[in-house]
């Protein structure tokens, strides 16, 4: 059928659907058969009515299945232009809150003449009152309807801060008037506020929302840009995972009874769900999934459905479900299919004479190339081998395992292996991209075995370890022995042991110590995140045990030559295929990421320079607090925070001098060195084949547009498997915490009016601490911002990098572990009302902080110079 003048595509369907209607009901009218047609849609129903169409809603068709009332709670919420039958006639519509969102068209029109601004909205995980929009800088507004999926693809994977609580160049959104319905990952337009409606963002902590205003800083230069959401472009949302409000129900919880709760998302950064349900009583202690249907102007949250039970709460296995969930990991086993496209003889496969001859055998060469890897490690994807050449150079060469020998371009086994992106690590398991026939085994570089690797051989000056030449071969290899690093660190410790595996393995670590020390001469940044590692329980796999992850020598010299090999073989996949390489990039973070950490060194008299990522650097590595051996650990972690984040793209959208790795100071770089747990470093290999003409350009990589599609694809997996391991890792200390509450110390990251943000160095975990409650006006405890401390009762005071001793523990029933100031241990007392200041003395401390925010405004612009 074709579309009438002036008929939209959605009338068009309606239509063809009352046609087809039409012709089933002749077609059937001699069987005696009704048909009628299921629609929500108002106008589709009355324009069937007109015709002589039977139609009905399907809220009242489900209804009519008065043996299975829960069907119902499956059922989406219905919008402003749907019908629920049955509901109760001439009830006054309630009064709207939000304003409403322009059309489309005139967002996209508003876009074009400059007077709104596009971006991806975020969500303040700690606030929910406060949002920033993300504005897009590049490229053209999207001109008509079609282009806004391309555009929200292209938010999604737009580079996001990781601040404690938002990037200060972005333009801020308070209030959730002014957020106007919109949620985190929201593709969405704004309208810049004037300058007399800025504000400065809250001192505090909210986790609940609300419609607190900013903080009342009438200091100029602490208020920001802000805007308000006038329209959505694309909507980001999806299934999410969580529990029923049940603590707040007033009314009764009983089954069959219908009965709206609210659900409260996993999710910090997205609001609250209304949810009708009439299984209350059976769905109290669940986790399970909602889907948003719609969010009206009247309600102050989003309206969803329920769609399915998960488990029940505190549950190892419900919780461990519910993370893989929330971050989409595809966790369906690898199709039969896919299964057969592997070696016939399975784990019995060995390289043929044939396949032997058409590659370098190191077999020989090098007898003693080896591995090292983390202990219980079954996918070995790198080994190194090291030799003095007979010209007294020195050659070293990392072999990385040959996946794309079994995994075939374009293969149903390569399709899902694209699919899930990358392999997941979680605590207790791990899901893998391809099946475990090939990471553990076929293609594993275990010990004596034969096994086909992608080889990059550098030979080095035996005086400067400069490269002299580089090499890259298809080989066969195989390893005298799998090292762990602690195994491999004792061996090059023993001063009794002087082999030659183990003086290579020491000429290895001399080397990789200089090309670290030429790499931070360029500029390279040492950060830190804290990393945790769990002892598990053989029987219940329950953590007994958890502390910080200790990296030894042999971590980093095997850490430098991945580096290197990157580096190296990034440069030769550009250099052939210029215009459709996938390399790796980490953009240089916006000075302004950098103002909070900046601020928060001064206090303690450290100056911080971040004119570039060396002087950053060398910044760091001077910082030194007396009596506080952690606080430079601590100030890397806070410099993570400050970073955008790593993305892989194409080369042929994107400027050349936009190419750089920060992080590392590399122009060049890529991911080549885990073709088993990485697909970005599958392609990579596919390319270096072809540069080296081993093989042809596989078709899915011929042109730029498939692999812009592919670094999408693997950008979006890579997130959500580091989002999924960070659960896992919260998880199992939410596990640890339960039977073992403890009192530790707390290193002060960033204090609010109500509260600080705490990291536990024994134990890695990170959490918010409130000392009073968000609306307490009498607690006690005052923020001095300028001095970033918080002051309580007993003359308590709180400081950015103080050591506050905290208990951790774990309350039951609770779904977190909370993390308390033990303020008895501070020689602290209770909270007794603080006396309220006079009018002078008000009219003092905002006089003091007018002065302290123009300092601060010209330090800033000072160090950006």
């Amino acid at each position: 059928m074709e579309r009438r003048p002036g008929e939209s595509a959605n009338d068009r369907n309606d239509r063809a659907i009352r046609r087809a209607t039409e012709w089933y009901s002749a077609h059937l009218a001699a069987s005696g058969v009704a048909v009628v047609m299921v629609t929500n849609d108002v106008a589709n129903k009355q324009l069937a009515h007109s015709s002589g169409i039977s139609s009905i809603s399907l809220h009242a068709l489900v209804a009519g299945y008065s043996a299975h009332p829960e069907l119902q709670d499956l059922l989406a919420h219905p919008n402003d232009e749907e019908e629920m039958d049955g509901g109760p006639a001439g009830r006054r519509a309630p009064a709207a809150i939000y304003p409403e969102h322009l059309p489309l068209s005139e967002v996209l029109a508003g876009i074009r003449r400059g007077s709104l601004k596009q971006g991806a909205f975020r969500a303040n995980m700690y606030n929910m009152n406060e949002a920033h929009v993300a504005v897009q800088s590049q490229g053209a507004a999207p001109r008509t309807e079609d282009e806004v999926g391309e555009l929200g693809e292209q938010a999604e994977n737009e580079d996001e801060s990781q601040l404690l609580f938002y990037a200060s160049n972005s333009i801020l959104v308070s209030g959730l008037v002014a957020q106007n319905r919109a949620s985190d990952g929201d593709v969405v337009a704004i309208e810049m506020l004037p300058e007399s409606e800025w504000a400065a963002p809250s001192d505090s902590i909210v986790e609940d929302g609300g419609d607190a205003p900013a903080k009342d800083d009438s200091a100029a230069e602490s208020r920001q840009p802000c805007a308000r959401v006038v329209g959505i472009i694309r909507r980001a949302w999806r299934p999410y995972c969580g529990t029923l409000d049940v603590k707040n129900y007033t009314g009764q919880l009983k089954d069959g009874v219908s009965a709206q709760l609210l659900f409260v998302p996993v999710e910090r950064t997205i609001p609250r769900i209304r949810v009708r349900t009439r299984q209350a009583a059976t769905l109290a202690n669940k986790r399970i999934v909602v889907a948003i249907d719609t969010w009206e102007r009247t309600s102050r949250c989003p309206q969803g459905h329920y769609v399915r039970v998960v488990g029940d709460v505190g549950d190892k296995a419900t919780e461990t479900e519910l993370l893989l969930l929330e971050n989409q990991i595809p966790t369906r086993p690898f199709s039969k299919a896919a299964m057969q496209e592997l070696p016939a003889e399975g784990a019995a496969w060995r390289p043929t004479a044939e396949e032997i001859k058409r590659r370098v055998d190191y077999r020989t060469q090098c007898p003693r190339i080896c591995s090292i890897d983390p202990p219980g490690c079954t996918d070995i994807d790198d080994a190194l081998h090291c030799r003095t050449l007979p010209n007294g150079n020195i050659e070293v060469g990392v072999h990385i395992a040959d996946v794309t020998h079994f995994l075939k371009s374009g293969s149903t086994l390569d399709g899902e292996a694209l699919e899930r992106g990358t392999t997941v690590y979680l605590v207790d398991r791990r899901i893998e991209m391809l099946p475990a026939l090939l990471t553990s085994d076929l293609c594993s570089l275990r010990a004596d075995v034969d096994r086909l690797a992608f080889s990059t051989v550098w030979e080095l000056d035996s005086e400067t370890f400069a490269v002299v030449n580089t090499d890259f071969h298809r080989s066969v290899i195989r390893s005298c022995k799998s090292f762990t690093y602690g195994e491999a660190q004792m061996r090059m410790d023993d001063e009794s042991l002087d082999d030659p595996l183990t003086v290579e393995l020491r000429l290895l670590n001399r080397i990789a110590k200089k090309l670290r020390a030429d790499r931070f001469e360029r500029g390279a940044l040492a950060l830190s995140s804290p990393e945790v590692k769990f002892k598990l329980d053989s029987e219940t796999q329950n953590p007994n045990d958890v502390a910080m992850y200790e990296l030894k020598e042999a971590n980093a010299m095997v850490e430098e030559y991945m580096l290197l090999a990157n580096c190296t073989v990034g440069a030769k996949i550009l250099q052939h295929f210029p215009s459709f390489a996938l390399l790796r990039r980490h953009p240089c973070p916006p000075a302004q990421n950098f103002d909070w950490l900046i601020e928060s060194a001064a206090h303690v008299g450290v100056e911080l320079d971040v004119s570039s990522s060396k002087r950053l650097a060398e910044t760091l590595d001077a910082a030194k607090l007396p009596g506080q051996p952690y606080f430079q650990t601590l100030l890397r972690i806070m410099a993570t925070r400050c970073m955008t984040r790593a993305v892989y793209f194409c080369t042929g959208y994107v400027e050349q001098a936009d190419y750089l790795h920060y992080g590392l100071a590399a122009p060049i770089y890529t991911h080549f060195t885990s073709p088993i747990r990485r697909y970005a470093d599958v392609v990579v290999h596919r390319l270096l084949a072809a540069a080296l003409r081993y093989t042809a350009v596989p078709s899915m990589l011929e042109d730029k547009g498939s692999v812009r599609e592919i670094c999408e694809i693997i950008n979006r997996r890579n997130h959500a498997a580091q989002l999924a391991s960070r659960g896992s890792t919260a998880l199992h200390t939410l596990l640890y915490f339960k039977n073992n509450p403890v009192r530790e110390e707390a290193m002060v990251m960033k204090v609010k009016s109500n509260g600080f943000v705490g990291l536990i160095p024994r134990f890695g975990i990170e959490g918010i601490v409130y000392v009073s409650e968000k609306d307490d006006k009498e607690s006690g405890w005052e923020l001095a911002e300028d001095e970033q401390t918080l002051s309580g009762p007993g003359g308590v005071a709180i400081k950015v990098f103080d050591a506050v001793p905290v208990r951790i523990s774990v309350e039951d029933g609770a779904e977190k572990v909370s993390i308390e100031l033990a303020l008895d241990a501070m020689g602290g007392q209770a909270a007794q009302p603080a006396a309220k200041p006079s009018k002078a003395e008000r009219q003092a401390t905002a006089d003091k902080r007018k002065g302290g925010g123009a300092e601060r405004h010209k330090k800033k612009k000072a160090r950006r110079r």
